[in-house]
């Protein structure tokens, strides 16, 4: 009976403290913990919006069900921004899923033993911060770089890339919400998730893309700001560069015609796809 209470008393305390699940000094922290402490330690990011803009609550509501299946996150959620109410109330709802737009803002790449991470904090119009470095297990940030970034938006793909699914490639503009597509998991492996969100944007007539051609034989086409799944730009890479294993052999400045650009963001923790056999990041991560 005494150690029941004394367990109770040192469990109000931390909770008095600011204690949240997995916050112990020198634990191991899951991803969600992780990207906790990066906001906590540089600013609440900045991601793109949809290509599409819609009502928030009915975003909320078409990716609550994702967002509540996926328990380490939701529960995360719950334990760190305290939404009121409950599931059955479009508040919470709301609540909830923009404290996911978040965290899906927060990029983590494996290194080792730790991770590499990235987020855009403090915008000013389209200005923005570019902030890096690397943290460990246990939420220890180190090597810390700020850069100034601007905010680049719509940043899509042709509607003839090709996405690699459990089914076969399927072209961007042709994927339905739901289906499967093959995703990077928080292992590095690939894995199989619904399409959580789609959407295309309206481009004039020719409007300007890259490609680059790599030396295994793929090319990816795509506006110049598109992400990579380590957080650079298409229109970053030149020749040498090395993107998704292989190096850049040609990088050339193309017009796409095909009346507008595409983007998805599967479900995962990484938000990452392959589009034309080569791994990229989404647009809408954290939108």
């Amino acid at each position: 009976m005494i150690l029941r209470l004394v367990v109770g008393l040192l469990l109000l305390l931390m909770a008095a403290c600011g204690y949240v699940p997995g916050s112990l000094p020198g634990q191991p922290l899951n991803q969600v913990e992780l990207k906790y402490r990066i906001i906590a330690a540089e600013g609440t990011p900045f991601a793109c919006g949809p290509p599409v803009a819609r009502e928030p609550q009915v975003e909320a509501d078409q990716a609550f069900p994702t967002i509540q299946a996926d328990q380490a996150t939701y529960q995360a959620i719950l334990a760190h921004a305290h939404p009121a109410g409950d599931p059955s109330q479009p508040g919470f709802r709301l609540a909830v899923y923009r404290e996911w737009q978040k965290l899906q803002a927060v990029r983590l790449t494996p290194s080792g033993d730790a991770y590499q991470f990235s987020l855009q904090v403090a915008p000013s119009g389209r200005q923005a911060t570019l902030v890096t470095g690397n943290i460990d297990s246990t939420g220890n940030i180190t090597n810390v770089k700020k850069q100034p970034s601007v905010i680049m938006c719509p940043i899509c793909l042709p509607a003839a890339a090709a996405i690699a699914t459990p089914a076969g490639p399927v072209a961007v503009s042709r994927l339905q919400l739901g289906e499967l597509v093959w995703t990077l998991g928080s292992d590095g492996a690939r894995v199989a998730a619904p399409v959580l969100r789609l959407g295309s944007v309206p481009m004039p007539f020719g409007h300007d893309a890259v490609r680059l051609d790599l030396a295994d034989g793929r090319s990816i086409s795509g506006s110049a700001a598109h992400p990579t799944a380590d957080g650079r730009r298409l229109g970053e890479l030149g020749v040498g560069s090395s993107l998704d294993g292989s190096a850049v052999i040609a990088a050339t400045q193309i017009h796409l015609d095909d009346g507008g650009t595409y983007d998805l963001l599967p479900a995962g923790p990484t938000g990452d796809y392959w589009a034309d056999g080569v791994l990229l990041g989404s647009t809408m991560q954290g939108s």
